[in-house]
């Protein structure tokens, strides 16, 4: 038996739908829909993916920034005595209670801010993937610019294990 050959699938930029050939997206139909086999769409989803994915993660980490700081300030101004009370020393302590708060909302911007288009670019993301030092890296450089303090992170790794 012959099986029959599936349908050409296209892809909507604005909403990340699967559109059969010769259909048009319900909710965009004036829009023009693109071939996700292409490199060059593929490459425009996976850039559409990361500035979403990026936009979502960096306001909630800067709203666990701002929520970490909002309770860790004043705990710091109760916890560190009156005789070490260098506003820098004071920043760093509320950035120490502060900082649950920033991982927190980060993973949380994370999860919600999942990729559009990963169904039609998941064989491309194989070669593309961010190692786990990489990303323990960003996530520092996110806090550190969401919270205004400007961290030097010298991670040195040993890589041969």
């Amino acid at each position: 038996m012959n099986k029959p050959h599936p349908q050409p699938l296209l892809v909507c930029l604005d909403c990340g739908a699967g559109i059969p050939a010769g259909g048009t997206c319900p909710l965009h139909p004036d829009e023009p829909l693109f071939d996700p086999s292409l490199p060059e769409i593929q490459e425009e989803m996976e850039a559409l993916d990361t500035r979403r994915t990026r936009n979502i993660t960096a306001f909630w980490s800067s709203t666990g920034a701002i929520i970490g700081f909002g309770y860790g300030l004043p705990v710091a101004l109760m916890v560190v005595p009156s005789e070490q009370a260098n506003p820098v020393f004071i920043v760093w302590v509320a950035a120490l209670f502060g900082a649950p708060s920033i991982i927190l909302f980060n993973y949380l911007g994370r999860k919600l801010g999942k990729a559009r288009f990963a169904r039609f670019t998941r064989n491309r993301q194989k070669y593309t993937t961010i190692s786990p030092l990489e990303e323990l890296e960003g996530l520092g450089y996110s806090a550190s610019l969401t919270s205004g303090i400007e961290a030097a992170l010298d991670i040195e790794v040993d890589t041969d294990v």
